[in-house]
C-alpha cells in the first residue's frame, strides 16, 4: 500500500533531469513550475492558468513555453512584464478535453522555454 501511495505522489515531485530528458524543443529549469488550474472556456476550449518563477537575472516581457506533462505538449505564451527571481502567470486556451485537465492537474508538467524577450521586447538567448 505504501508504495502505491509513493508511485501516486512521484509525478508531484518532477526532478530537473526528467525536464531535461523531456524538453525536446526549449530550455528546462529558466521556469520553475509553482501551479497551474483549468477552467472550462466553452464547449470547445480549456483555459489554463500556469504560475512559474522566472530564474532569470532580468525581467521579461513575453515567453513561449512548452508545457510537457503525461504524454501531451502544448505552447502556452507569456505577455506580461515578469520581473527577475519573481512569479508570472500565463492563461492561454487550449483545445483539450475536460479529462485530460482533470488528469493534467494533479502532475507536475516540465516547463521548457523556446524564448523570452526582455523588458525592452528584445529576444535573448537562453544559453
Amino acid at each position: 500500500m505504501k508504495y502505491a501511495f509513493a508511485v501516486l505522489l512521484a509525478p508531484l515531485f518532477a526532478s530537473s533531469a526528467l525536464a531535461a530528458e523531456t524538453c525536446d524543443y526549449g530550455k528546462p529549469d529558466v521556469f520553475k513550475f509553482v501551479k497551474w488550474e483549468f477552467r472550462q472556456a466553452d464547449a470547445q476550449w480549456m483555459e489554463i492558468k500556469l504560475t512559474f518563477h522566472n530564474t532569470l537575472n532580468y525581467a521579461i516581457s513575453s515567453a513561449n513555453i512548452r508545457v510537457v506533462v503525461d504524454d501531451k505538449h502544448f505552447l502556452i505564451r507569456s505577455r506580461e512584464l515578469i520581473n527577475a527571481s519573481s512569479d508570472g502567470v500565463a492563461i492561454d486556451q487550449l483545445g483539450i478535453p475536460l479529462e485530460d485537465a482533470a488528469r493534467f492537474q494533479i502532475l507536475t508538467p516540465a516547463l521548457c522555454v523556446e524564448s523570452v524577450k526582455d523588458q525592452n521586447g528584445e529576444s535573448k538567448s537562453l544559453d
